[in-house]
């Protein structure tokens, strides 16, 4: 889990606004992989975890969560510009895609959105001419 949390800080890291592992995403992504896959599927995407550690010692002698953060930049970068599917690319997929959703589905994420759930006024009391026709846009 410690790679996991260090590629989520990669990917929405902290700013002026909360980062990924302010947002708990990394509980979230573990969670997803305990109760949403199923273990074939588990053990594939730990396999494919294992990957960043072989890629940044193909560099350096540390592993990804040691390696420095312009060499983890620098795997993530490959593996996003990779052509093909391999086992790497298809794990980096779908850990940014879980990151991204984790993120701007959690409270912290409406800190950096700014939500408004009724933008503007609601007048539900007004005369009709002054509006106009109302038109239907969609059939009943």
């Amino acid at each position: 889990m410690e790679l996991v949390k260090q590629i989520c800080e990669l990917i929405i890291p902290r700013t002026d606004t909360p980062g990924a592992k302010d947002a708990r995403v990394p509980a979230y992504i573990e969670y997803l992989l305990t109760t949403h896959y199923s273990d074939e599927e588990r053990i594939q995407f730990e396999a494919g975890l294992t990957i960043f550690d072989e890629m940044a010692r193909e560099r350096t002698a540390k592993s990804f969560v040691d390696a420095s953060q312009t060499h983890q930049k620098s795997i993530l970068k490959k593996l996003d510009s990779g052509g093909g599917v391999t086992l790497a690319t298809e794990v980096w997929r779908k850990l940014k895609q879980a990151v991204v959703f984790g993120y701007y589905t959690s409270e912290s994420a409406t800190a950096e959105l700014q939500y408004d759930p009724i933008p503007g006024e609601y007048n539900g009391n007004i005369d009709l001419e002054e509006v106009g026709r109302a038109w239907l846009t969609t059939g009943i």
